[in-house]
């Protein structure tokens, strides 16, 4: 007659580890997608704010290719040390958060080349095609020289 065996700690572990990584949720984001969708990879989220709804320890949120504008609050959002939220770029598709705001509206020729429209909000940066313009200002100086 044999006596019963136990598996020791690390089987125990391991299995932990099998059951936490199997309920881990990854959720797709893409300019393509709709806050409707279910958040797969062929039902992607439009935007990050709606995936970040969603995440909880464990999960990963990938974001596809593009240029996102979202306002994502990520407040009382809670991994664990075994247990993270990801958020990633989808490998190979190049990702960037923008903070700045179009502006859109109606553009009239003030005088030779300058143009003028109504703003809706106050513009603290100017940027075109991704380059930071520098605001007209006297006298004429640079930050640095502040």
């Amino acid at each position: 007659q044999s006596e019963p065996v136990m598996p020791n700690r690390s089987v125990y572990s391991l299995l932990a580890l099998l059951c936490t990584v199997s309920s881990a949720t990854e959720y797709f984001v893409s300019l393509n997608g709709s806050d409707s969708n279910a958040g797969t990879m062929e039902m992607p989220f439009r935007h990050v704010s709606t995936a970040v709804r969603f995440l909880k320890p464990g999960d990963v949120c990938s974001i596809r290719e593009g240029r996102y504008n979202d306002y994502v609050l990520i407040a009382g959002l809670k991994g664990t040390v075994n247990q993270p939220i990801a958020f990633r770029a989808y490998p190979h598709e190049p990702v960037i958060f923008d903070g700045t705001i179009k502006i859109e509206g109606d553009w009239t020729v003030h005088k030779g080349s300058i143009f003028t429209t109504a703003l809706k909000q106050p513009v603290w940066q100017l940027f075109v095609d991704d380059e930071m313009q520098v605001n007209a200002r006297w006298p004429n100086a640079f930050w640095h020289d502040f």
